[in-house]
């Protein structure tokens, strides 16, 4: 009796086994439930990534940036000579240059000797436009734009000339 136990238990994990063989195996001729093997798996995600990069190069190419036609954009000096003595004198060139991304560059020249190079930043509302020199002790200034027949300068609120565009 033991025996015919012993064969029946065989009997029940045999048929186990086979309806798990069963399961597990997929018939050739379904083509439809066929499983991907690991290395057309990894040529898929390298397609992919491409297919992702070029995707965000095009994105990234495509964006336009604004233009900025403002008449302040170029190259504004201004001397000015001061006498120290009767046989002395001062030569300060003062130069800005204004660029269309609302930033730009100031140089002050002393005698030949730059005494003043910084980077500023200039916004424009209702004509006047404010020149700022974030990081210095220059304080901000505020020029309009006036054209005459003698060329384009910057004028303060007071109207001296600040500049003229070279």
């Amino acid at each position: 009796m033991h025996a015919v136990l012993k064969k029946k238990v065989i009997q029940r994990r045999i048929t186990k086994y086979e309806v798990i063989r069963r399961i597990m195996t997929i018939p050739s001729s379904d083509k439809s439930l066929d499983m991907k093997t690991p290395k057309s798996t990894y040529i898929m995600k390298k397609i992919l990534s491409l297919f992702a990069i070029i995707g965000i190069i095009l994105a990234s190419n495509c964006s336009r940036i604004p233009v900025n036609n403002d008449p302040i954009i170029g190259y504004w000096e201004r001397v000015e000579v001061k006498a120290t003595s009767q046989t002395g004198k001062n030569i300060v060139l003062q130069e800005w240059t204004f660029n269309d991304a609302y930033l730009g560059r100031y140089n002050q020249i002393l005698n030949h000797e730059q005494t003043i190079k910084t980077d500023f930043g200039w916004k424009e509302e209702d004509g006047v436009y404010t020149i700022s020199y974030p990081g210095t002790d220059l304080s901000d200034q505020q020029v309009t734009l006036l054209s005459t027949d003698v060329g384009d300068q910057l004028v303060d609120g007071q109207g001296a000339v600040v500049a003229i565009r070279n």
